[in-house]
């Protein structure tokens, strides 16, 4: 049985091999339904209708973590006729639950879930975290605001995990300042990774868009929020970023290692690698020196990745829970929102650089030569 189910999984995520690359964007998508699990409303109370399976407890697995397209349509068709629609995955109960007002009673009304929530599964086994640093983070009940909740105003400063993670990201990733430098510093990478890819010419030089995306995009911009010496460490970064964003759908919810092997090997290969960047980089860097404030700088790149960086340090978390936040905070949320901007070249098949308006548009009009189109062929 244990075989046939492997292959089962192995055959479905054959079929949407060639648009694997989107797997970041698909989880983006499912996140509030991690909020969702074993929480929703007390013993008694009427059930949402579940989503229909042909085998139970499996074919809605199976379909999750295969064929994630086919099985949001499905549940798109079914939200049409109400706000929430339930499922299992696995031995689990999840649900999907839409309209802004049920949104906010759902997540007023439950301790339970929230950004916590969510961010636990994530660091526990997305990022692959050693037990006692997933410990700091569910013992800190203080809150990720300034001021700790009520009953938590005890804990020391240092052990607010999620206060001082949340500081950070605002800080540094939405005031105009730091998010202009890491805009500035991603469009300068990524003239620099064009310039040497597509040499300017007499001719035109055609490409394809799916292939710039993983390749010149994706690497601008980790350049802009890590910096470059994480390539002289690990120069088969893209690779192993890329087969690891193939598995991130399915090891969010820690499936049994014993059914899915090949996909916690995939990820120990991707974070174990940047663990081993994270303490060279931790080691050699002068955290008191003149570029501990730089806008910019080779070895943690942005301002937000250095202050998280010395956060990491500061909270002594082991060189393996730092090496998935590298994969997951660092490369998943610098690639993915430089990838987006690439979309409507794929949703238009055939359109050339100056037919949307968007930052890759925009980096076109400097690179004279230089026609996108994108087809179903695309690796």
């Amino acid at each position: 049985m244990e075989t046939t189910v492997t292959d089962v999984i192995a055959s479905l995520r054959r079929l949407v091999e060639p648009y694997q690359f989107a797997a970041t964007a698909s989880l983006g998508l499912v996140l509030l339904l991690v909020a969702s699990i074993f929480v929703l409303g007390p013993v008694g109370q009427k059930k949402p209708p579940m989503l229909g399976e042909t085998i139970p407890f499996f074919s809605n697995t199976i379909q999750y973590m295969a064929d994630m397209n086919t099985f949001l349509s499905r549940t798109t068709k079914a939200l049409r006729n109400q706000n929430i629609v339930g499922f299992r995955l696995g031995g689990k109960k999840a649900y999907f639950v839409t309209g802004a007002q049920n949104m906010q009673t759902f997540f007023r009304n439950s301790p339970s879930i929230g950004f916590e929530t969510f961010l636990l599964y994530a660091i526990r086994f997305m990022m692959g975290a050693t037990p006692e640093d997933v410990a700091k983070f569910a013992n800190d009940k203080s809150g990720r605001l300034a001021a700790p909740l009520p009953g938590t105003e005890d804990t020391p400063q240092n052990q607010r995990y999620w206060a001082a993670m949340h500081s950070i990201m605002h800080k540094y990733l939405s005031q105009t300042y730091y998010a202009n430098a890491l805009a500035s510093t991603y469009q300068r990478f990524f003239a620099q990774e064009l310039d040497a890819r597509f040499p300017v010419g007499e001719e035109w030089t055609e490409a394809r868009i799916v292939p710039i995306m993983k390749d010149q995009m994706a690497r601008a911009a980790i350049l802009s929020l890590l910096g470059c010496r994480i390539f002289e460490v690990i120069p088969n970064l893209l690779d192993l970023f890329w087969d690891y964003d193939k598995v991130l759908g399915t090891i969010l919810y820690g499936p049994p290692k014993w059914l899915f092997p090949g996909v916690y090997a995939t990820a120990e290969r991707c974070c174990g690698a940047t663990a081993k960047f994270f303490q060279s980089a931790a080691g050699s860097f002068d955290w008191d020196g003149s570029e501990a404030e730089a806008d910019w700088e080779p070895l943690f790149g942005s301002r937000f990745w250095r202050e998280f960086s010395r956060w990491m340090v500061r909270s002594e978390f082991s060189p393996r829970t730092c090496g998935g936040f590298t994969c997951v905070t660092g490369i998943v949320a610098s690639v993915l929102p430089f990838l987006l901007d690439g979309l409507p070249f794929l949703l238009h098949p055939g359109i050339i650089c100056h037919a949307a308006d968007t930052a890759l548009q925009r980096q076109c009009k400097y690179h004279p030569g230089l026609r996108l189109g994108s087809n179903r062929n695309d690796p």
